[in-house]
This record gives C-alpha cells, sequence and structure tokens, in this order.
C-alpha cells in the first residue's frame, strides 16, 4: 500500500500522540498505560510513513532539476527518525507533530554557490505553487553555530517535504560539526 492511500488518524489524534511520547521520553508522564505509548508510536509511525511516496516524488523531481541546469551532484532523502522526531517536539514545545515540516527531507549537495543558485532559481519557477512558505537562506543568514543551507518545503499528496541545497564545502563543515541543539543551533534574532 502507497503512502499516499494510508489510512492516517486526524491531525488531533497525531498531534495528541507526540505530545504523549514526548511527555513519556523526557519522564513527564505521572501514570499512563503501556499500551497508549505503543499506540502512539504507531500512530508517529504512519505519519512518518505516509511521508514516504511523497518524498520519492520530490526527490525525483529535485533529481530532474539538478540535472537540467547541468550539476553533478548527488539528491539523497531521509525519513526521520521517531526519537528525533520526539526531540524536536521537546525542542519545540508549541510545535504540533501534524505541523512538522521535516518529516521527510531531500538534500541535493552541489558543487559551488553558482550552482546552487541556478537550482534554487529552477525551484522557484517550477514549484513556486507548491512552496508552503518562504524559503530559509541560511546561507545569507548562517546560524550561530555556523550552519550554512537553503531550506525550501514543498508540498506533494498533503505532505510537507523539506528540500535542502548546500555546497560541497557546507556539506563537508556539517560532517565535521557534532550535532548541537537547542538554543545554539538557532539562527541569530529566532
Amino acid at each position: 500500500m502507497d503512502s499516499v492511500n494510508l489510512e492516517l488518524p486526524s491531525k488531533t489524534q497525531i498531534n495528541k500522540c507526540g505530545k504523549l511520547l514526548k511527555r513519556a521520553m523526557y519522564g513527564q508522564l505521572t501514570m499512563t498505560d503501556e499500551s497508549e505509548i505503543e499506540h502512539a508510536i504507531e500512530v508517529v509511525r504512519q505519519f512518518r510513513a505516509a511521508h514516504a511516496y511523497p518524498m520519492l516524488k520530490v526527490r525525483s523531481g529535485l533529481t530532474s532539476m539538478v540535472r537540467t541546469e547541468l550539476a553533478d551532484e548527488a539528491v539523497t532523502q531521509r525519513l526521520k527518525r521517531v526519537p528525533r522526531i520526539v526531540r524536536k517536539l521537546h525542542r519545540m514545545p508549541n510545535m504540533p507533530l501534524a505541523s512538522l515540516e521535516d518529516v521527510g527531507g531531500v538534500r541535493s549537495v552541489l558543487l559551488d554557490g553558482p550552482q546552487l543558485e541556478k537550482v534554487r532559481a529552477r525551484i522557484m519557477k517550477n514549484w513556486r505553487s507548491q512552496l508552503i512558505r518562504d524559503p530559509r537562506d541560511y546561507i545569507e543568514s548562517p546560524k550561530d553555530i555556523g550552519y550554512r543551507a537553503v531550506h525550501l518545503v514543498v508540498e506533494r499528496d498533503g505532505r510537507a517535504i523539506e528540500v535542502q541545497l548546500r555546497t560541497r564545502g557546507q556539506q563537508e563543515w556539517a560532517e565535521r560539526e557534532p550535532p548541537r541543539r537547542g538554543a545554539a543551533g538557532r539562527r541569530r534574532g529566532s
């Protein structure tokens, strides 16, 4: 069964299960039935799985755009794992699970800034009507820790899929840097 036809619980139920797992993971539950936690994990897994096929569509489209611009870099994809989803919900306490924009993600690592800008321009031309919000340009305004990339969020089949564009140098930096969470990872002024 593809994820487009996957019968999901309501957004309210998805958000409730996200809150329950966050409280369970961070020791904020006073008393709960183990079957409730198991159910919440299953709901989050279903929500995550529903992003797989839309993510594949975005990857295919991005690969085509990268090739059209004669860029020779790889395009990769990933589904955020359940523990990472729960950690993000903890870091962003007012963010409901159903509103997360990066459960499914696609990344293109490009040779240099000019290639990145060509691919970004093609995305803006081809996918403008499917962008959920304005791009976040962490190249123009890097995060405090030095992170640089361009993040766009595209809607496919009712799912938000994050697209990241980086240069090789930005990717190498991200691979060398240890992961940081919390205030240090946020952009200045956020």
